[in-house]
């Protein structure tokens, strides 16, 4: 029925085949006692322990035989065509509200970025303290207004629950709309 289609889900309690998971990164460092909650944590995480026990789950699913893709790796082959990222970061700048004068010269920095570190900024984040290095003045006070925090790009630590933004459906994909404005970027990226 579907073998000429790229996915195919026809049961929900079926063998698992493959799966796209997220492995806990450096997003998880950019949570702080004043943010957590903004980003929907209740606590802190210790990211090597969270690692660990994301390594252990990935090996179990492995060796039953289910095919892992990590979202990072995926989103970084996706941004390898230019057009493709041009379009995504100009989306990632909108939702993040980020002003002209600042985005000019982080739309040229993202552009020439290896698409692994792209990716890896587009989910842990990128500080204002980390853009303030593009310029010999200080940040515009309307990036200081406007985007709230010390963020021009905020992280997106939950994106570890891979289910939450997209699912599959027989051959095809229901992107999701997220409840709150920290997880609006998940499904941005699965369009991609």
């Amino acid at each position: 029925m579907c073998k000429d289609k790229p996915f195919c889900v026809l049961s929900e309690t079926g063998p698992l085949k493959q799966v796209m998971l997220h492995r806990p990164g450096n997003e998880l460092n950019r949570l702080t006692i004043s943010n957590m909650g903004d980003l929907l944590f209740d606590d802190l995480i210790w990211l090597e322990q969270a690692q660990r026990e994301h390594d252990e789950f990935a090996d179990i699913l492995r060796r039953e035989g289910c095919e892992v893709l990590y979202f990072n790796e995926c989103l970084a082959k996706v941004i390898e065509d230019k057009e493709v990222r041009e379009s995504l970061i100009k989306s990632v700048f909108m939702l993040e509200c980020i002003d002209r004068h600042l985005s000019e010269g982080l739309f040229e920095l993202f552009m020439d970025l290896p698409s692994d570190k792209l990716s890896s900024h587009l989910i842990s984040g990128y500080s204002k303290k980390e853009a303030s290095v593009l310029y010999k003045s200080p940040l515009s006070l309307m990036s200081k207004v406007e985007n709230g925090g010390d963020f021009v790009i905020h992280p997106i630590p939950n994106l570890y629950f891979q289910r939450d933004p997209a699912v599959t459906v027989g051959c095809g994909i229901v992107i999701g709309q997220m409840t709150y404005d920290v997880r609006r970027r998940e499904p941005l990226y699965w369009k991609y």
